[in-house]
């Protein structure tokens, strides 16, 4: 809780702009250059708790809660809507397990009608792994497949 609290203390201080700094919802086992490690915060359903110290709310992003809730034997659609009240913005991306990130979108195991429950405002973009190479075919084939889905 402690922790919780002074970052969102040191958020609030920073945010100089509407748009402030939220942070992001994230995967239990995230990669970084030189390996995985395990994280405690924004990782969780449990800490829901905390995320209204956020003023700013929290920036969604589909594959890290996909593979969270997969962490926790958790139930994904039952994630989706715990977290919908805490989060602003959205980096729409699909993934599989608990650290299948950067799969296509449709690939993996998001489901996009859960986008149909977030309340209009929410900013939503689509992060589509190496999506910019070869002419941006990847955000090609992402958005040309939101649009057949929704």
């Amino acid at each position: 809780k402690n922790t919780y609290f002074m970052l969102a203390e040191l958020v609030q201080k920073f945010s100089k702009n509407s748009g402030g700094i939220m942070p992001q919802f994230l995967p239990k086992r995230a990669w970084y250059f030189g390996g995985a490690v395990e994280l405690n915060l924004f990782c969780s359903i449990e800490d829901k708790k905390y995320y209204s110290f956020f003023l700013n709310g929290l920036c969604l992003d589909t594959a890290h809660l996909i593979m969270a809730c997969n962490s926790a034997e958790g139930n994904i659609k039952n994630w989706f809507s715990e977290m919908i009240p805490f989060s602003k913005h959205l980096h729409l991306s699909d993934a599989i397990g608990i650290d299948g990130e950067g799969v296509s979108l449709g690939e993996g195991e998001l489901d996009l009608n859960i986008l149909q429950k977030f309340p209009k405002g929410v900013r939503i973009i689509v992060e589509q792994w190496e999506g910019h190479l070869y002419n941006f075919l990847g955000f090609k084939k992402a958005i040309n497949y939101i649009q057949r889905v929704i």
